[in-house]
C-alpha cells in the first residue's frame, strides 16, 4: 500500500518539515533492522479475519491459502451510496465532527487507549485541513495501549480529484486519489513490484451501501499496515493502522522501534470504524 503520509499530508503547517525525507529515513531504518527479509506475511495475514461489514450478499473475503494476493482487480462493480444528508458545515465544524468521531470510535474499540497528535505531540485527537486538497482533512495519531504504540491515520476528502492515467511507456506510478480497485491500492507502493506476495486486498460493500477496500501490507519482516478505503458517491475515507510507532514529526527516527505482533485493531474493526458516515467530509 502506498504510504499514506507521502500522498496525504501535503504542506505541513507550520514547521514545513520535509515529510518525504522523514519517511525515507524511517523506511531505510526499518529495512536495515529487518535484515531477516520480508517473508512470512502469509502466516501473519492468515490469522486476521479479513471481513468487511456488508449488507446483502455477504463479506468479501479471501481464502487463507491465497492470502498474499489481491482477491479482486476491480471494485464490486456497484455504485457507491450517497452520504446521509447533513446540514452545511464550516471547515471548523467539520474538523470538530471528525475529531469527536475518531475519539469516540477509538476509545470504544480500545478501552484505556492513549491518543496523541503526531505533529504537536499533544494528547488527544487533532484534525488538520490538507493544504493541497480543498475540503480535505487529515489526522495522524500515536495510539498507545498495553500492547505498545502504533500509528493511526485518517484522510477524509471529497471525490473530486482526477485520477492519474497510465503513461505512454508504462503503468500507473502514482496512486489514484482515491483508489477504487484493489489494483489501485498498490500503485506507487514501496512493496510494488518487489514483494507482491506481501500484501492482500479484498473488495466489498459496507452496511450503508458504500464500497469498501480492505488491505494488509507487510512493509518489512516486522512492520505491518492495515488499511481501509471507504468510497461514498461524492466522498471517501481512508484509514490506516501500523503495528509500530515511527517517531514524532520533526524529531527524526527513534533510536529503536518496537513492533507489535499486529496492529491494535483487527482489519474488521478498522473497517467498521472507517464505514462510519460521520468520518466522511
Amino acid at each position: 500500500m502506498h504510504d499514506i503520509f507521502d500522498e496525504a499530508i501535503g504542506a505541513s503547517p507550520p514547521s514545513r518539515i520535509d515529510i518525504d525525507a522523514v519517511i525515507v529515513r524511517r523506511r531505510r531504518m526499518v529495512q536495515l533492522r529487518a535484515a531477516g527479509g520480508v517473508g512470512g506475511v502469509v502466516a501473519a495475514i492468515a490469522a486476521v479475519a479479513v471481513v468487511v461489514g456488508v449488507s446483502g450478499g455477504g463479506a468479501a473475503t479471501q481464502p487463507p491459502g491465497n492470502a498474499g494476493h489481491s482477491s479482486a482487480a476491480t471494485s464490486t462493480g456497484a455504485s457507491a451510496a450517497s452520504l446521509p444528508t447533513r446540514p452545511p458545515e464550516s471547515p471548523q465544524q467539520t474538523m470538530q465532527r471528525l475529531t469527536v468521531t475518531v475519539t469516540s470510535r477509538l476509545t470504544a474499540l480500545l478501552p484505556g487507549v492513549q491518543l496523541s497528535d503526531w505533529r504537536s505531540q499533544a494528547p488527544g485527537v487533532r484534525v488538520y485541513p490538507r493544504d493541497a486538497e480543498p475540503d480535505s482533512y487529515l489526522s495522524v495519531l500515536r495510539v498507545t495501549t498495553d500492547a505498545g504504540s502504533g500509528v493511526f491515520t485518517l484522510v477524509s476528502a471529497p471525490r473530486t480529484t482526477a485520477s492519474p492515467s497510465a503513461s505512454p511507456t508504462g503503468p500507473l506510478t502514482e496512486r489514484p486519489k482515491p483508489p477504487t480497485t484493489c489494483a489501485d491500492f498498490w500503485a506507487g507502493s514501496q512493496t510494488a513490484p518487489a514483494h507482491p506476495d506481501d500484501r492482500q486486498c479484498t473488495a466489498g460493500t459496507g452496511p450503508d451501501g458504500q464500497l469498501v477496500l480492505s488491505a494488509v501490507e507487510k512493509l518489512t519482516a516486522d512492520a505491518i499496515r492495515y488499511g481501509v478505503v471507504v468510497l461514498w458517491a461524492d466522498a471517501y475515507v481512508e484509514v490506516t493502522l501500523d503495528n509500530y510507532f515511527k517517531g514524532w514529526e520533526g524529531d527524526g527516527d527513534p533510536p529503536t522501534m518496537t513492533f507489535m505482533p499486529s496492529p491494535q485493531l483487527t482489519l474488521e474493526q478498522l473497517g467498521s470504524l472507517a464505514c462510519d458516515p460521520e468520518l466522511a467530509s
